[in-house]
């Protein structure tokens, strides 16, 4: 007998977006993790109902490249990165008056993310499935097959 298994990423940021959601009800949210090397994982989520709509693309950045979209003024910044707070540009900010930096990814959200997208038949076989990383480029002082 052959067993087949499913596999799936799941975001990290957009755990961290659906657990704020949950416990805050914060509808718009930045979320920042500390990447280390002075920048952030960053995305921007629009969270209504457990629905996670993306913003913006996941990416890692300098603090001062964080664009909010849209024009509106009620977002909140959750995660380690925001321990970088006078970082972030004026204008985000003046956006983001409430920032939360001591959220952390819950295995809860992750799991839940993971049957959400199984559910709806985004597995793949296991061989497949690659991680994502931000990150592409190396660490100074490293060679490629070093770990980062």
């Amino acid at each position: 007998m052959v067993w087949t298994a499913r596999c799936w990423w799941v975001s990290t940021l957009e755990a961290l977006a659906l657990q704020a959601h949950r416990r805050y009800h914060l509808s718009q949210r930045g979320d920042a993790l500390d990447a280390r090397m002075g920048e952030v994982y960053a995305a921007t989520w629009h969270c209504l109902k457990d629905t996670i709509t993306p913003m913006s693309a996941e990416a890692v950045m300098a603090p001062e490249s964080l664009r909010l979209p849209g024009d509106e003024t009620d977002w909140v910044g959750v995660g380690s990165g925001f321990t970088l707070w006078e970082r972030f540009t004026v204008d985000v900010q003046l956006s983001m008056p409430q920032h939360l930096d001591d959220l952390e990814p819950r295995a809860e959200e992750m799991a839940w993310l993971a049957a959400r997208d199984f559910a709806a038949g985004l597995g793949q076989a296991a061989h497949l499935v690659q991680p994502v990383y931000l990150r592409k480029r190396r660490l100074p002082g490293k060679s490629p097959h070093e770990r980062c």
